[in-house]
C-alpha cells in the first residue's frame, strides 16, 4: 500500500501507518513516519512515543531523535531536547 499524504485523508494516513506497523512491528522506520505524522498534527507527546520506539528499535535512527528532539522543542522543554540532541552527537 502507497500513502501519498497529500491526497488522502488524515484517517486513511493514520490507519495505513498503524496497518503497517502491525504487519512489521520491528520496522523503525514505519514508526519514524508515523511520529513524523504526529509531529505535523501538533500531537507531540504520541510523536515522541515513536520516535522512542523507533530508536529502540535502531539505536542509531538520527531522524527518530532529531524528531523527538524537535517536539521537546516545541513543548518548550528544552533541557529534554538538549539531552536528546546530545546523545546523537558523535563523540
Amino acid at each position: 500500500m502507497r500513502l501519498v499524504a497529500a491526497e488522502a485523508e488524515p484517517n486513511e494516513v493514520l490507519a495505513g501507518f498503524d496497518a503497517l506497523i502491525r504487519k512489521s512491528p520491528r520496522f523503525a522506520e514505519a514508526y519514524n513516519q508515523r511520529a513524523v505524522y504526529f509531529f505535523l498534527r501538533g500531537e507531540y507527546a504520541r510523536s515522541i512515543a515513536d520516535c522512542e520506539k523507533a530508536i529502540r528499535l535502531n539505536p542509531h535512527h538520527f531522524g527518530a531523535a532529531s524528531g523527538m528532539a524537535q517536539c521537546f522543542m516545541k513543548q518548550k522543554k528544552l533541557r529534554a531536547a538538549l539531552r536528546v540532541y546530545r546523545r546523537g552527537a558523535p563523540h
